[in-house]
This record gives structure tokens, C-alpha cells and sequence, in this order.
């Protein structure tokens, strides 16, 4: 359990270390731990993941959003997974307007990648994505062409939106 909190609160602190300055009229975005499933420990996949998520997410000009709250339930919570309703009473806390909730899969050298970005005030999912790559060097490159289309997914749903 210590070994999750710590992998968690890395992944945290990284986010927030790598988020950039987004544009003022870009969406929040709240991204939540992703949930791993493998045999062996993918903490520094998850790792890897999440701040190329983030990163990219940042460079379009999404708003990072939350990991003060995050950082607050892994460490003195001890919370390891979130929920879709964890994940939209954060949100509503944090200001944002969409959440990012996935997980990591490892089977041999394959790691697939999937998550789904919600909609906070309607309560829906906007978009599914999922990532798989034979190596753990091959993800990123996927990774970032997948945060851009959900970027490009999450600002066509502000358009719309009331």
C-alpha cells in the first residue's frame, strides 16, 4: 500500500511539475491516477504516461486542474484508486470541466493504454481512447497523438455547451 501511495504522489508532484501555462479560454482538466494491471510494477509507466498526458494536454492549452486536491486524498487519505464519482467531486471542486479517468494494462512487452474523458456538468463521457504499443518506448508518440484529439474533443464540447 506505501508503494502505491508513493507511485501515486510521484505522479502527482510530476503533473504538477510539468503542467504548463494554458491558455485562459482552454478547458480545465482534471486528470486522476490511472488504475494499473499488470504482474509486475508499471509505477514508472504510469508515471510515464500520465506526464506525457498532461504535458500534451498543457502544450494545446488545457488547463491542468485539481492535483492539490489529488495530492491531499493520496497522502492523507490514502486513496490508490478513483472512482467516475470521485472523479466528478473532485472536478466540481477543482473548477474543471472535464475529468480524465483510465487505466494501464501490461501483458508480456504490450502496454495498452485506455481512458475516457467526461463531461462534468452532463455527467457523460465526451470520448473513449485507447493506446497499446509493443514497447514502453513506442507509447509516448501514441500517447501524444491521443491527447491532442482529446483536446481537440474537450474544447469542441465547451463550444457547445450551455
Amino acid at each position: 500500500m506505501r508503494l502505491i501511495r508513493a507511485g501515486l504522489l510521484a505522479v502527482i508532484v510530476l503533473l504538477a511539475v510539468f503542467r504548463l501555462p494554458a491558455i485562459a479560454d482552454g478547458p480545465r482538466v482534471l486528470i486522476l491516477p490511472f488504475d494499473t494491471h499488470a504482474g509486475v510494477d508499471i509505477s514508472r509507466t504510469r508515471k510515464t504516461v500520465m506526464e506525457i498526458l498532461a504535458s500534451s494536454l498543457g502544450e494545446s492549452g488545457a488547463q491542468i486542474a485539481g492535483l492539490d486536491i489529488v495530492k491531499d486524498l493520496v497522502l492523507e487519505k490514502g486513496a490508490a484508486n478513483f472512482t467516475e464519482n470521485d472523479a466528478f467531486d473532485i472536478a466540481a471542486r477543482a473548477h474543471a470541466d472535464f475529468a480524465v479517468l483510465g487505466s494501464i494494462t501490461r501483458l508480456g512487452n504490450t502496454t495498452d493504454v485506455d481512458w475516457r474523458v467526461v463531461n462534468v456538468e452532463s455527467k457523460e463521457a465526451v470520448a473513449f481512447y485507447y493506446a497499446s504499443a509493443a514497447s514502453e518506448a513506442a507509447l509516448p508518440a501514441v500517447i501524444t497523438k491521443k491527447a491532442a484529439e482529446a483536446y481537440e474533443g474537450m474544447t469542441a464540447a465547451l463550444k457547445v455547451m450551455p
